[in-house]
């Protein structure tokens, strides 16, 4: 075996067929053996035959392995039912297809079922009847790994009899090994194989994208030194470092993105993958900012389509030429997505005028504030387009519309508007209280998209028949000063300014003051809108 193999050049990346028929596997004592169904075999085999081929490639789960250097292979962490079906069919090509022309086949050997290496290399089955030899049949009977071997080979064997007439043959295979793929990953050092593979058997917790890319950006063969025709790793020390780099602001971003606080104003509240970094790929491949100019059929349009998009960057030929280089850049392209966010976050106007129009929109609207802030002449030509787009948004509504009278919509339909006036209402207290720094606290002068979205405000907040369930005393202030904000100036909401100065200092809230100091808030706010003129307020 060649020891071209135990180079990181293939970590993490989706790999064709054919790449694995000379490597060689090590299956760990604590996996079970091989249990495929025959309808698992199936539906494999049918996919595959179904798939366009034009449209790329078609993709299997991953193949999860860890370097064994002592025994100069692969150990397989995950995807031994894959492995072993793959084994199966390449194996059932040497004999119907090949002749003499055989092809590699993968090498799987198993630390306490040594005969089940030899088992799997050996199958035959009779093409008349669809059965084994019957020595083999015997030694099925008598091992539950044998069996169901047998039955895989067996309906591989009635599949393509059934599916494949002569002349298509060595179209599918050609199919299977050239245009049917595989995702690589290789374990980093420091993760422990029996570990992972307890979270993504026992677990039953796959892989995610975000997970994949990473490894990507983490390969160690990224940070090559290339003197002539020498490849020269760089001393460990400094490889680490740089992945360290990259993976503590990774973990940065990711920590960042989970704070509701920050992603809420730029997302909905439901997000159906594990890691956030992940909205951050798929911006950056719809935006196709590295202009790979890949379609939707080459991509899929599943939880792994970011993952491909980088993959494919990854594999361009002149990446090769500038590996160190360019994964910096890369990266640097990547970190730039999340500093937007940041500066949009972090900027009174941005934040509360983009939360706005991301409610109004859902998170769809980002690419297009992407691209419009990349391109924007200066910051106040983004500030004009931002402002332009909510007012295109809220012109769309009758501001002398009366709600909640007989025969008239329901209050609810004026929600943009309401949000919008308590959003301007945020912004222009905010510019007072940093002029006059009356409270001394500005980071709870915002309005709190994240408690709006999770506690499902009536946009006014006010409403007394909706629950209440804010337990975080740090939400418990932001709703407290929010709610002061909304208020008229007036002699009740002075008598109040003290007592909410007070609570948002509080470090623990022992004895409810929360409770008494927010009915207090609702009541006067109840009164404020009661003398608001009805267009004005559109109550």
């Amino acid at each position: 075996m060649s020891e071209d193999i135990l180079k990181p050049k293939d970590i993490s990346k989706p790999i064709e067929m054919h790449e694995l028929l000379n490597l060689k596997f090590f299956i760990p004592s604590y996996q079970r053996g091989y249990r495929w169904q025959q309808q698992q075999i199936i539906d494999l085999l049918t996919d595959i035959y179904e798939f366009d081929e034009t449209k790329s490639f078609y993709c299997l789960q991953p193949i999860v392995v860890k370097q064994n250097d002592e025994k100069k292979c692969w150990n397989l962490v995950d995807g031994q039912q894959r492995l072993t079906t793959i084994v199966l069919i390449v194996r059932y090509f040497n004999q119907f297809f090949n002749g003499e022309d055989e092809d590699d086949i993968p090498d799987i050997q198993y630390e306490t079922r040594p005969e089940s290496s030899d088992f799997l290399k050996n199958i035959v089955i009779d093409k008349e009847t669809n059965t084994l030899p019957e020595k083999m049949e015997k030694l099925a009977d008598s091992n539950i790994d044998f069996k169901h071997m047998e039955t895989a080979y067996k309906t591989i064997h009635s599949w393509m009899t059934k599916n494949l007439e002569k002349p298509y043959k060595r179209n599918f295979q050609d199919k299977f090994l050239r245009k049917t793929c595989v995702i690589w990953y290789e374990l980093p050092e420091t993760e422990r194989e029996v570990d992972s593979f307890t979270r993504l058997n026992i677990g039953k917790i796959p892989l995610t994208n975000a997970e994949l890319i990473k490894a990507l950006f983490l390969n160690k063969s990224n940070f090559l030194k290339k003197d002539g025709d020498e490849s020269l790793l760089r001393i460990d020390s400094e490889i680490r470092l740089i992945q360290q780099q990259i993976a503590v602001e990774w973990d940065k971003i990711e920590s960042s993105l989970q704070n509701d606080e920050f992603w809420l104003f730029i997302h909905e509240k439901d997000y159906n993958k594990p890691n956030r970094i992940d909205f951050i790929f798929d911006l950056i491949q719809k935006n196709d900012l590295f202009n790979l100019e890949l379609s939707e059929e080459k991509l899929g349009s599943d939880n792994l389509a970011s993952f491909r998009y980088i993959s494919k960057l990854f594999s361009r030929e002149h990446f090769s030429n500038n590996k160190d280089g360019l994964i910096r850049s890369y990266w640097e392209k990547v970190k730039s997505y999340f500093q937007i966010f940041e500066e949009w976050f972090n900027n009174i106007e941005y934040y509360h005028y983009i939360g706005f129009l991301v409610e109004m929109n859902g998170s769809s609207i980002i690419p297009s504030l992407i691209k419009k802030w990349n391109t924007s002449k200066s910051r106040d030509d983004f500030r004009s387009f931002i402002l332009e787009s909510v007012k295109e948004k809220v012109n769309k509504y009758d501001l002398a519309q009366e709600y909640e009278a007989v025969g008239k919509p329901s209050k609810r339909k004026a929600i943009p508007i309401l949000l919008l006036h308590n959003i301007v209402t945020v912004i222009n207290q905010n510019k007072l209280s940093l002029e006059n720094d009356r409270y001394g606290l500005s980071i709870y002068y915002k309005f709190p998209f994240h408690l709006y979205k999770k506690e499902e405000w009536d946009v006014e907040h006010i409403d007394s028949n909706i629950g209440n369930t804010l337990e975080d005393l740090k939400d418990k202030q932001e709703w407290i000063i929010t709610s002061f904000e909304e208020i008229e100036d007036s002699k009740e909401k002075d008598k109040l300014k003290t007592r909410v100065k007070d609570f948002i200092q509080l470090k623990e809230d022992t004895d409810n003051t929360f409770d008494s100091l927010n009915k207090d808030l609702l009541n006067i706010l109840h009164l404020d809108n009661q003398k608001m003129d009805s267009h004005e307020k559109i109550l």
